[in-house]
């Protein structure tokens, strides 16, 4: 037996993606901002202002942690055919996260001004991300379809432990996709990414859209920073924009699966293969089994709600399924 989600595991609502005034398109406060996010009932955020490093414990308390980060975006290079959307000037960024499991003599200082460096397409994007490794960073590969990224030029970018599916503040509000179609050209062709959903957000507030839509579950031993960091780096982890998963196991070929109630399951899989297992026209569905057809490389479920909210589980590789039998 496959045991992928456990329900003996705690399960931790994060943050990856936000700003704060120490970002130059932000008004708010941190403090206020960290509040509203514990509100709402997040166990913890990443902090990820544009190139201002955050490294700090002042802003935890017993029930809710700040992870250190920063969010670093290359410059538009407009003299230059590898530059991401040339005619609107779209730029890579990505979401440093501070590996607090493998200590490293090089990382950056909190406060410390991030330089963000020109764009050369993408082998100056592997390189950055060699650097970002080498400051003991795990890093983030941000909201493809607002960055307008190829399919292929995501498939050549090398070691990020993830990337954003669902970027919740580009989708409200500047008409930017869920990036599934990306993740599975990536997927069928043997990159093994796994997704978050976050909310990039700039406003807060009583009314505001961006704050809470997208949010990642994480698997962890423990409430500290180091057993998050250690489960994502070990892919416990899914992204969600409303349900939630309770267990996930595979046993003798069945993958089965409780999770909170929603009225669509759906599996996909590569080359465009999708199969809706069931369907309802209100939220009560809360159970899965179902023979996984081994001729797919990897299968993932997507979860929907009637009020169009959604889970989704990274990607089950068969032939690794098969390693554990």
């Amino acid at each position: 037996m496959l045991t992928i989600i456990d329900t003996t595991v705690r399960q931790l609502k994060g943050q990856f993606h936000l700003h704060t005034s120490r970002s130059p398109d932000c008004a708010f406060p941190r403090a206020v901002v960290m509040e509203e996010y514990r509100s709402k009932g997040f166990d913890f955020c990443l902090m990820t202002d544009h190139e201002v490093y955050w490294d700090s414990t002042e802003l935890d308390t017993q029930d809710f942690l700040v992870l250190s980060g920063v969010e670093n975006a290359f410059l538009p290079n407009p003299d230059h055919v590898f530059s991401l959307d040339y005619k609107t000037k779209k730029q890579m960024h990505f979401n440093l996260l501070k590996d607090l499991t493998t200590p490293c003599d090089a990382y950056f200082a909190h406060d410390e001004v991030m330089v963000r460096p020109v764009d050369y397409g993408i082998d100056s994007w592997n390189t950055h991300i060699e650097c970002y490794h080498h400051h003991g960073q795990l890093v983030i590969l941000n909201h493809p379809s607002w960055s307008h990224l190829d399919p292929e030029m995501m498939l050549a970018v090398h070691g990020c432990i993830a990337f954003e599916l669902w970027n919740h503040a580009s989708i409200v509000s500047t008409g930017s996709i869920v990036d599934e179609v990306r993740w599975d050209y990536c997927l069928e062709r043997g990159k093994r990414i796994r997704a978050i959903a976050t909310d990039d957000a700039h406003l807060y507030g009583e009314g505001n859209r961006e704050c809470g839509g997208g949010f990642t579950m994480v698997l962890a031993d423990e409430f500290s920073k180091i057993a998050i960091i250690q489960a994502m780096k070990e892919g416990k982890f899914y992204p969600s924009t409303g349900p939630l998963i309770r267990d996930m196991k595979i046993e003798d070929g069945v993958l089965s699966m409780n999770f909170s109630p929603v009225a669509e399951i759906k599996v996909i899989g590569p080359q465009a293969y999708e199969k809706v297992l069931a369907r309802t026209a209100s939220d009560s569905l809360t159970h899965l089994e179902w023979n996984i057809d081994e001729s797919l490389g990897y299968v993932r479920v997507k979860l929907s709600t009637v009020d169009n909210t959604h889970a989704w589980t990274q990607p089950v590789f068969i032939d690794e399924w098969h390693s554990t039998r």
